[in-house]
């Protein structure tokens, strides 16, 4: 934890010790305190643990369930093709969640956003005891504030040559996964619910044997709707991996990363207003449809203007959203970068996207 915070320290103007000590106020913070008082006790299920009653505190939609299998994350040796790891969020909170082998997995991984400090970690032991409890994780930093996140720290998706057994083959490389990327290197190493025309991705599948660099065969793992014929799903709450909850993921991981940026660094805000604009977004070339749900249960959310028109409103025919405005402009961290640095995002974005239906919409639904 103390080389991650000097790291830290060293990307940033802000020192690394007010991340450490100061007292965060995120979900899952405030869920912490009031499990540790007893004011909340949360209920387990014999099937899936408190996961289900985890969700309903942090108002996450099961829609939203994506399912990675790469080795990549706190819990990596219980992470296989055969069990990946389930994913849920909603724009500032995330749970990761491990489906039992002979007991529940460890723990579950919260990360949750605090609107001042930044992005925060947590874990919850999965086992039924007495005692419910949330433990901060700064260890995470390890891999979790860097150039991959910005210097801040925070959440990157991550396009891997899964093998056989879920390692990244290494020769080949991997790809950090956002709006502007190709869908031809996304997700290799999660699996993909839903239909992309002849567009190609890398979920899905995976690298014959074990350390070999042989190309993916994205043909075998394209237009999947029914994940049942790569994995078994019934283990989890959805038996979906849904392709646009995917993208909005990779969309608002740099996102996040790139406000906490700009509370930091005033230099940063013509990249986020960019950002924010889906500048050199990647330009789909056959309609993308999900199945889970997620994308009518996000853009249900708004806010509407009077026109009943929303930043959340999918377009997924050639880019991602019909109103080329991030939602992400609504977040309490947006709100909390500097007002200086705020008014030079917001004059770039209002230049730029003078006289469209996206200013229209955020003027009207963001008061200010």
């Amino acid at each position: 934890m103390r080389f991650a915070l000097l790291w830290l320290m060293a990307l940033l103007p802000l020192p690394a010790a007010d991340y450490e000590t100061a007292t965060p106020h995120d979900k899952a913070a405030k869920l912490a305190a009031r499990l540790k008082s007893r004011e909340t006790k949360l209920a387990f299920d014999a099937k899936n643990g408190y996961l289900p009653a985890l969700l309903k505190e942090f108002g996450i939609s099961i829609s939203s369930q994506v399912l990675v299998f790469s080795k990549t994350s706190l819990q990596a040796s219980r992470i296989s093709r055969q069990a990946p790891r389930a994913i849920y969020f909603n724009d500032d909170t995330y749970v990761g969640w491990v489906k039992p082998s002979v007991q529940f997995g460890e723990v579950m991984e919260i990360t949750s956003v605090d609107p001042k400090i930044g992005t925060m970690f947590y874990s919850m032991n999965q086992q039924e005891t007495g005692l419910q409890e949330i433990r901060r994780r700064d260890e995470c930093l390890h891999c979790h504030a860097s150039p991959q996140t910005e210097g801040v720290p925070g959440l990157f998706v991550r396009s891997v040559f899964p093998d056989s057994e879920g390692f990244a083959v290494q020769q080949p490389g991997s790809y950090l996964s956002d709006h502007r990327s190709p869908l031809k290197q996304r997700w290799g190493g999660w699996y993909v619910s839903g239909t992309h025309g002849d567009q190609r991705h890398m979920g899905n599948a995976h690298v014959p044997g074990r350390g070999v660099s042989a190309a993916l065969d994205m043909e075998s793992g394209a237009n999947i709707e029914d994940l049942s014929r790569v994995v078994n799903t019934d283990p989890y709450l959805s038996p979906y991996s849904d392709i646009v909850a995917l993208m909005v993921l990779e969309h608002q991981a740099r996102a996040q990363n790139l406000i906490f940026r700009c509370q930091q660094d005033a230099t940063a805000a013509d990249t986020l207003a960019d950002y924010l604009m889906f500048k050199d977004e990647a330009v789909l070339t056959a309609p993308i449809a999900g199945v889970s749900g997620f994308a009518a249960d996000f853009a249900a959310r708004g806010p509407f203007d009077a026109k009943g028109r929303s930043l959340r409103e999918f377009d997924l025919k050639t880019r991602m959203f019909r109103y080329p405005i991030s939602y992400m402009t609504y977040s309490a961290s947006f709100d909390n970068i500097p007002a200086e640095t705020k008014k030079r995002v917001l004059a770039r974005i209002e230049s730029a996207m003078k006289g469209t239906p996206a200013l229209e919409i955020l003027r009207a639904t963001k008061p200010n």
